[in-house]
């Protein structure tokens, strides 16, 4: 498979179960299974939640779909709606990407060095506080970013534990800057329209600065706080309506404030001085 063939098969995972190419799909899967050198080729953990979810009979259709040319998508499109969901995610967890990258955070570093199996130093934040005064327009704009991250919080959480998870996401970034905030808000507002992926809405960083993404997925939940194999239930879906139409207005109201913030402003001159002092 070549890197076209790579990006081409993410861009038909994205697609109505309908609409996707399973046949091109699944080569791929294929591909990638031949090549893991019978080092478990097949996720253990995933097909065990796939025969408790679906059962043996359709867990077993989704586990052979590799080695079926030119009959997956006809079969793919026959299958029940919630069953479909595991064939997409079979698919997704099935690839390249998925077996050769690990992400590894800060405290898992430091028991690798404890341990003997990392020499380089892992780095220690040492933050410190600076309060900067908001201009009047900036402190209506925050007050509004904390009442919305507050209230859907407290909406998913309701609907069920975790889905709201993601709002503490939004709620760092509002501590970093208002572009940054912004800059979240825009994905998560293209993800609530379907024009993102999960992985594209949520950025490396994010992953990083977030200890309690290991309790999700130890629960089977992702970033978002979802099950990406269970459809939304009626509620969920609007809570993400309403979030959406909330979201549109709001980003409007984020990219008008000015570019040059209070905190922008103060970094230039911290660092102006820094420079100077060196």
């Amino acid at each position: 498979a070549d890197e076209h063939n790579f990006l081409d098969f993410f861009g038909e995972l994205r697609k109505p179960v309908a609409d996707a190419d399973w046949d091109f799909v699944f080569d791929l899967v294929k591909d990638n299974l031949e090549h893991s050198n019978g080092d478990a080729p097949v996720d253990g953990q995933f097909y065990a939640a796939m025969v408790s979810a679906v059962g043996t009979a359709h867990a077993n259709l989704i586990r052979d779909l590799p080695g079926q040319p030119r009959q997956r998508s006809q079969t793919v499109r026959q299958l029940p709606p919630a069953v479909q969901n595991y064939v997409r995610e079979f698919a997704r967890r099935h690839t390249p990407l998925r077996r050769y990258v690990a992400r590894n955070t800060r405290n898992l570093l430091r028991k690798y060095v404890a341990r003997g199996i990392v020499t380089e130093k892992v780095p220690r934040r040492k933050p410190t506080i600076e309060r900067i005064n908001f201009q009047p327009e900036e402190a209506a704009l925050y007050a509004r970013v904390t009442e919305y991250i507050s209230d859907f919080y407290r909406k998913y959480e309701a609907e069920r534990k975790g889905l709201g998870f993601i709002m503490t996401v939004y709620r760092r970034r509002l501590t970093s800057s208002f572009y940054a905030a912004r800059r979240s808000l825009e994905r998560r507002r293209d993800w609530l329209r379907g024009q993102l992926s999960d992985a594209e809405a949520f950025t490396v960083e994010d992953a990083a600065d977030l200890d309690e993404l290991e309790e999700l997925e130890q629960e089977g939940l992702d970033i978002f706080g979802a099950d990406s194999t269970v459809e939304l239930t009626p509620g969920q879906k609007a809570y993400f309506l309403e979030e959406l139409d909330y979201l549109d207005g709001f980003i409007l109201d984020l990219q008008a404030l000015s570019r040059s913030d209070s905190k922008t402003n103060q970094l230039i001159d911290d660092l102006g001085r820094i420079f100077q002092q060196r």
